[in-house]
């Protein structure tokens, strides 16, 4: 019988995970601020990518390692890593500057829909995934909109 009931309690444990280890947690918010074209050594061009970390919480996030993508009209064209990366104070922000590389398949999709559509338009979406350590949850992050003929970011 204690058996039991020490498995339940584990179980409901677990279950509860974060929001039974930190009452009132809120979800951080990460927005894409800029992405501009490096100088290049290669063939391929690689990108820094502007990303803003606000944590609205009133613990510190150590940011473990994100992984990354951006994609334009569903295909993906940069894509990226990175595990040196700050921690943000508590109620703080941080600006992380990430390099990517672009992903020759999904850039030549684009390019063949973009030369035979003739749109002025195309949508694009970021995503990310966070990780901030091993006893917090892994943060997923999902920006979408709309880049026009004139370069400007409209977002859903």
């Amino acid at each position: 019988m204690q058996k039991q009931l020490l498995s339940l309690l584990l179980a409901l444990f677990f279950l509860g995970g974060c929001a039974t280890l930190h009452p009132g947690w809120e979800k951080p918010a990460v927005g894409l601020t800029s992405i501009r074209i490096l100088p290049s050594n290669g063939i391929l061009p690689r990108f820094e990518i502007g990303l803003q970390v606000l944590n609205p919480n009133r613990t510190p996030l150590p940011l473990e390692g994100i992984v990354y993508s951006v994609s334009l009209n569903n295909n993906k064209i940069l894509t990226g890593v990175a595990n040196d990366l700050p921690t943000v104070k508590e109620y703080g922000q941080e600006e992380l500057k990430l390099v990517s590389g672009i992903n020759l398949g999904g850039s030549i999709k684009l390019f063949n829909q973009l030369l035979s559509s003739g749109k002025s338009s195309f949508t694009y979406t970021f995503t990310a995934k966070i990780d901030t350590g091993r006893f917090s949850p892994t943060l997923h992050f999902k920006e979408e909109g709309t880049l026009n003929s004139a370069l400007s970011l409209d977002t859903k």
